[in-house]
């Protein structure tokens, strides 16, 4: 899976309407507890201080995408909460459609 770093992720749509986007976001964030317990902290002040419809990560089928407003140290949590979610929503697709 390709990584890009971008200037800034911008949605005018919240994502979180959406049930399955909500159920892998909150599973993401589980595991990010358990991984990295102290950054998790971090990522939540970072997450805090970014205007209003900007994200720090997006993950598509093939890229996931992290915002260069967020520093290069936290960046790896990032794209990792990214590939979590990803592949929460491809399960929860998949047994939608089963």
């Amino acid at each position: 899976m390709k990584t890009k770093v971008v200037n800034k992720i911008i949605r005018n749509k919240d994502p979180y309407k959406n049930k399955i986007t909500r159920e892998a976001h909150e599973y993401a964030d589980e595991l990010e507890k358990k991984r990295f317990p102290k950054g998790y902290q971090e990522m939540k002040r970072i997450d805090s201080k970014l205007k209003n419809k900007h994200f720090s990560g997006e993950n598509y089928g093939t890229t996931k995408e992290v915002s260069r407003e967020i520093p290069k140290k936290d960046r790896k949590e990032t794209l990792f909460h990214e590939g979590v979610e990803l592949k929460k929503k491809r399960q929860l697709r998949a047994k939608k459609h089963a």
